[in-house]
């Protein structure tokens, strides 16, 4: 081989290899039915799309729209940057936004629409257990719904029940 071809053929490999790592810079494991944008997209799981820098989106039917946020269930939609819904019939829009655990059905989810929030709860359009920031302080207010009882404590659980945990800045 001649110092020309081995030239033109070293040029060709680097040339092969560059195209080859850009088109596999987003990453795809058993994916059917997808689609991907952005910067390093991720994702796992069939008809699944992730429309978002480094945002990732797994299980079935799961979708995220925003940088840097992250979806895993069964039909679990992210809207929002920094935000992260794990479960099944799950929905989250805004900034900074959790929401974990189920909805009731496909058309009556579990969403969270609150900023810098999580959301919990299961079987339910309503969360059973709500963490949002306070309104004036440094904190966070814990809300929590239920209508279990409490056997190991001998005592039934209230409706409705309301933590406020307040920090002083100093």
């Amino acid at each position: 081989m001649s110092g020309a071809a081995f030239l033109r053929f070293v040029l060709s490999t680097v040339l092969l290899l560059a195209s080859i790592s850009q088109a596999y810079s987003q990453i795809c494991i058993h994916c059917s039915g997808t689609e991907m944008t952005g910067t390093l997209p991720s994702r796992v799981g069939g008809n699944i799309k992730v429309d978002g820098d480094y945002s990732f989106s797994g299980g079935y039917y799961s979708e995220v729209n925003g940088s840097l946020s992250f979806a895993f269930g069964n039909r679990a939609m992210v809207t929002g940057s920094h935000s992260a819904g794990i479960g099944m019939f799950v929905r989250t829009m805004g900034t900074n936004v959790m929401v974990l655990g189920s909805g009731f059905t496909i058309n009556d989810p579990l969403i969270n629409n609150i900023d810098q929030s999580l959301m919990i709860g299961f079987g339910s359009t309503k969360p059973t257990l709500f963490v949002g920031p306070s309104p004036r302080w440094r904190g966070f207010v814990i809300r929590a719904q239920s209508t279990s009882t409490f056997n190991a404590m001998n005592f039934a659980a209230p409706q409705y029940m309301k933590f406020l945990f307040l920090f002083n800045e100093s």
